[in-house]
């Protein structure tokens, strides 16, 4: 029995030093994510099977949404008086002002968080250099305020799901194209580094999008209900489904194969990580974190954080 006890303690021992060095140039290797409680980023240190979180980041300002670039060493927050700020988290934390016309009010990254885009009313500006700390923006107006939308890994287009379920195509460079949807759709995610996308329709039908034309690949009769986000892979051939119900579905786009990953959760969402291809399925600090790894295609959890270390002091715009 001690040497189970010794066995055991050693191993909890080992995987506690692992989630807090695992970090690259400092900077965490499983990313950050916004803990809308303290309204400020956490570093989550460590790797799948062996991660925990750390201390809110002082930013000086609450933090309404964020996102971070793949490198991890820059990020994207709107602070509560709706500006927008270019956040360096590598080295000494820094931020600077980005400009947009009106209210920053939504954040998206890229698939491989080389690029973003910024919503305000009527005005999208989309940022080519996100991951190398730019601050340039390029924006162009917009009529109607999207449902959900996703930015290109080149910074050039963003797709937006209309409130209609009418699908558009907006340019870097001011173009707008509509795109004849075989239904309303409600999701959509571009294909790491290219200008291929996935739409989710209202009526639970997964399509690919090749230019003008619209594939299904997944629907009803493979599971796909209650979808809270879709993406693919690094590789960007292996589209992901999340489902509320605590389903990851995948599918790989070439052969049409589809397997299901049961998480022991209900996701929420299927955000990418820092770390290539991790994403977080769920948001609350006081529960589990849990993850998917697109390298095993199992979830995984981050320990909850201790509930007094949950709500701190809030920082004042």
């Amino acid at each position: 029995m001690r040497s189970s006890s010794v066995c055991f303690t050693l191993f909890a021992l080992s995987t506690t030093l692992a989630a807090q060095q695992a970090s690259v140039s400092g900077v965490p290797a499983m990313g950050y994510a916004l803990d809308p409680s303290a309204r400020a980023l956490r570093p989550i240190w460590g790797i799948p099977r062996a991660a925990s979180a750390g201390e809110p980041i002082e930013a000086g300002f609450a933090i309404q949404s964020a996102v971070i670039s793949s490198s991890g060493s820059y990020g994207l927050a709107i602070a509560g008086d709706g500006t927008l700020r270019l956040l360096t988290l590598s080295g000494p934390f820094s931020n600077v002002d980005v400009p947009v016309v009106g209210r920053a009010q939504a954040l998206v990254r890229s698939p491989r968080g080389t690029a973003a885009a910024v919503l305000a009313e009527n005005w999208i500006g989309f940022m080519s250099g996100f991951s190398a700390g730019s601050s340039q923006v390029a924006g162009v107006p917009i009529n109607t305020a999207p449902v959900q939308v996703s930015v290109s890994d080149d910074g050039a287009y963003l797709i937006a799901a209309l409130p209609d379920g009418s699908l558009e195509m907006f340019g870097r460079d001011g173009t707008q194209v509509p795109l004849s949807a075989p239904a309303p759709i409600s999701m959509v995610a571009f294909r790491p580094g290219d200008t291929d996308a996935l739409a989710l329709s209202v009526d639970n039908r997964v399509w690919l999008i090749h230019q003008t034309s619209f594939a299904q690949i997944a629907g009803p009769g493979d599971g796909v209900s209650s979808s809270v986000g879709l993406g693919f892979l690094p590789d960007g051939n292996t589209a992901l489904i999340a489902g509320s119900s605590g389903t990851i579905l995948t599918i790989n786009v070439q052969s049409g194969a589809k397997s299901p990953v049961v998480c022991a959760c209900a996701p929420s969402r299927l955000e990418p990580m820092a770390a290539s291809g991790v994403f977080r399925l769920t948001s609350s600090w006081t529960e589990p974190q849990y993850m998917f790894d697109g390298a095993s295609l199992q979830s995984f959890f981050v320990p909850a954080v201790p509930a007094n270390n949950v709500h701190r002091r809030r920082p004042e715009d």
